[in-house]
């Protein structure tokens, strides 16, 4: 038996009709007629469709499918058996919305017909996340503790946490490391996303570290002198592309910059501010021509020039020139800087309390001489592996930067007993000391361990005349001993146990096999 909506009834708004009666096709009106209502509080117009239809049916509900008894309070026939009308009072559909919970059924109606349409159109419904209950504030908290990577990432996830992943406040230190990422173009796209308040400058980074990112030129440190003017710590190391342009444009333009770590630039050959000429008046005399050259003083005050082997004696004049806040400086493996550049150095870095020349071959007595002038500001001296320092550099350096602290001397071949004398008197804070493959004996150590109790790190590694005599010595007197390194010594297993009963955190480095 199929069923057949009312032709009248067809045209019906829906916020008027409220009952339709189904006719059959071979039944009278008044015996068959059954209301049939919608999910939304109306009934449904249309031919019903059958079963197989899934484009229409899904529209109802299973309830709504379903023909139901005819109520005695809801007749579709007129009065004295009149045809019935398809209009209807409105005012009685006004009152039976107004009702209280009429309203909460319609609504709630509502939201299943929103469901049953995001399923027929193939959506999946969205999911309650427990970051939907979070302010921007508390959501702004978690994300600063995430790295510049994951951050990226977090802003994919949805609209709200993209506008929130890319605030200004959360990018303070930027971290890029990957050889594989164009950096000049993830740089310029970076910056135009994070620059809202200000169109053209960042002014919330600070830090950057882009190490190893081999394919950062000197486009992408000039996009990050002019767009990060209060960066103060920049690390580009084993960027080797990076020439004297970008470094130059980088302490040019920010001018709070206080760490810059080059390690591994290999073309670097001089950290000096782009020169500026003022005009000013003419003396009488003076050429037409001549101007005066300004050079910006530069605030920095941690350098790392580690293995930029193109630096030379008068590159590292122009930088330390502009320099005199420089408190620590590293030339390791710097090779042709030679005892006029350790000159240089005295001279203007007055403030200087690390310093480390470590294999700069040509470093001789000479330029310790004229270390020694930085008095105790020198806390922090490495000269490993300078085969022509001998015992006179090391005692001018022990007798005037007497708040010594760490003292590196491997490879120093002719240091001996005689400098590990003046040491222990006149560098009694002394921390740290490495004298491998130097020639001291057992009478050097007993001096060290009697004058400097408070030593913390010793490396004795290919010292051949030290035996457990000596060791012993600095077992008993140095009993907050850390770390000992005793490879290729002639040390026994009694002098391994007098170190590990006396001092109880002491960590020894050792090749002898037996001592496990």
């Amino acid at each position: 038996m199929e069923f057949y909506l009312n032709s009248d009834s067809r045209c019906l708004p829906s916020e008027l009709s409220d009952d339709f009666s189904l006719t059959s096709s071979s039944t009278p009106l008044a015996e068959t007629s059954v209301p049939v209502k919608s999910e939304i509080g109306s009934y449904s117009s249309g031919r019903t469709s059958p079963g197989h239809d899934l484009g229409y049916h899904t529209l109802l509900t299973r309830q709504s499918l379903t023909p139901t008894p005819k109520s005695s309070n809801r007749s579709f026939e007129g009065e004295h058996g009149a045809p019935p009308s398809p209009w209807r009072d409105t005012s009685s559909y006004s009152d039976h919305m107004s009702s209280p919970s009429s309203a909460l059924r319609t609504s709630s109606t509502l939201s299943d017909t929103e469901k049953l349409l995001a399923t027929f159109k193939g959506k999946k419904l969205p999911r309650c996340s427990h970051f939907d209950r979070l302010t921007d504030e508390l959501i702004l908290k978690v994300f600063s503790y995430l790295s510049s990577n994951h951050l990226c990432v977090c802003a994919r996830v949805c609209r709200r946490w993209y506008f929130l992943a890319w605030e200004p406040q959360l990018w303070t230190s930027i971290t890029l490391t990957s050889e594989k990422i164009n950096v000049n173009a993830g740089l310029k796209t970076l910056f135009r996303l994070l620059c809202r308040d200000s169109p053209s400058v960042c002014l919330t980074v600070e830090r950057m570290c882009l190490n190893g990112c081999a394919r950062l030129t000197d486009k992408g440190v000039w996009t990050i002198a002019k767009r990060c003017p209060e960066l103060r710590s920049i690390e580009i190391r084993g960027c080797s592309n990076v020439t004297n342009t970008g470094v130059t444009d980088l302490v040019s333009r920010c001018l709070n910059l206080e760490r810059l770590d080059l390690t591994g630039c290999c073309h670097v050959t001089s950290v000096e501010p782009r020169q500026t000429t003022v005009p000013v008046p003419e003396p009488a005399g003076s050429k037409p021509d001549s101007l005066p050259v300004c050079v910006r003083q530069l605030y920095l005050q941690y350098v790392d020039l580690t293995d930029c082997q193109a630096l030379e004696d008068s590159g590292l004049k122009a930088f330390v020139r502009n320099c005199p806040q420089l408190t620590h400086l590293f030339l390791r493996r710097c090779v042709q800087l030679t005892d006029v550049a350790v000159k240089y150095i005295a001279s203007y870095c007055v403030m200087l309390r690390e310093l480390s020349v470590s294999d700069c071959l040509q470093v001789t007595d000479f330029g310790l001489y004229e270390l020694a002038k930085l008095g105790p500001n020198l806390r922090y001296l490495s000269v490993a592996k300078c085969h022509q320092v001998s015992d006179a550099g090391v005692k001018q350096i022990a007798r005037h930067c007497y708040k010594l602290r760490y003292l590196n001397v491997r490879g120093c071949e002719a240091v001996s007993d005689d400098s590990m004398e003046v040491l222990s008197r006149s560098c009694p804070r002394l921390r740290a000391l490495d004298i491998g493959k130097c020639d001291v004996t057992d009478y050097g150590l007993k001096l060290l361990s009697e004058h400097c109790p408070n030593l913390k790190k010793l490396s004795l590694k290919s010292c051949d005349m030290v035996t457990d005599k000596g060791v012993r010595a600095i077992a008993y007197y140095c009993r907050g001993l850390q770390q000992l390194n005793i490879q290729d010594c002639a040390i026994t297993v009694e002098g391994y146990r007098m170190v590990k009963r006396c001092c109880k955190r002491c960590i020894i480095e050792h090749t002898n096999p037996g001592f496990y």
